[in-house]
């Protein structure tokens, strides 16, 4: 699967508003991890742009500003076709390649994340550790509280990135996107400990190991540094 940027944004930047939400996603087999950093905050329709430029690397919408990307081989960036995203999208998608319009239709916030909670029943996604990672602990929270948590950002990023991946198993819904070899920027499921499930830390066991002693580089963390969803 292409590693994507999940981005679920609101009407306009205000005290009251939601936050606006990019959570970068990236799969292996049949495991999803979610990417250590995010953005989560109240931003403006310029902000918002400046801010997915800073995630996977690109120009300020002024044009004054240039950055290299945190996440430059995410290709893939999904935005819902609501909100202010609909204007992120009209204004982006002749100049970035990859935009992506998530329309969720009539389906409800929880119907869609409903369609894809199984993933996180059969243990399939991993959330970096907090020690890396330290907002997953509001991330946790939003998903198991929700829909009775105050804000539902994480869940409405979450839902959208994987039912572009594909939804409900039940039903058999077919991933939007398809799949493609798993070694993007250099990197295989090696470079995770995908499969080492030593000391009871691998895959189903539902725990996570702080202090990896293989270090706290990108592309050297090991399985253990993400926790089963």
């Amino acid at each position: 699967m292409t590693p994507l940027l999940s981005t679920d944004c609101t009407f306009k930047e205000h005290k009251d508003t939601d936050f606006v939400c990019m959570l970068g996603w990236a799969m292996f087999g049949a495991d999803l991890y979610l990417m250590p950093m995010c953005v989560h905050k109240r931003l403006s329709f310029s902000a918002t742009i400046d801010h997915m430029a800073e995630m996977v690397g690109g120009e300020s919408l002024d044009g004054l500003k240039k950055w290299p990307g945190i996440y430059p081989f995410m290709k893939l960036k999904v935005i819902e076709d609501k909100a202010n995203g609909s204007a992120i999208i009209s204004t982006l998608q002749h100049k970035v390649p990859g935009i992506f319009a998530y329309n969720p239709g009539g389906a409800s916030k929880e119907s869609r994340l409903q369609a894809i909670s199984w993933r996180f029943r059969a243990g399939n996604v991993y959330l970096p550790h907090e020690s890396i990672a330290p907002w997953v602990v509001d991330y946790r929270y939003e998903l198991c509280a929700f829909p009775r948590a105050v804000k539902d950002d994480y869940v409405d990023a979450t839902s959208q990135a994987l039912l572009t991946i594909g939804g409900d198993a039940i039903e058999g819904t077919e991933p939007i996107m398809g799949s493609q070899d798993s070694r993007w920027f250099g990197l295989g499921s090696h470079d995770f400990g995908v499969g080492d499930d030593a000391s009871g830390y691998g895959p189903g066991a539902g725990l996570s190991r702080p202090g990896s002693s293989s270090g706290s580089r990108w592309g050297e963390l090991g399985r253990s540094m993400w926790r089963v969803g």
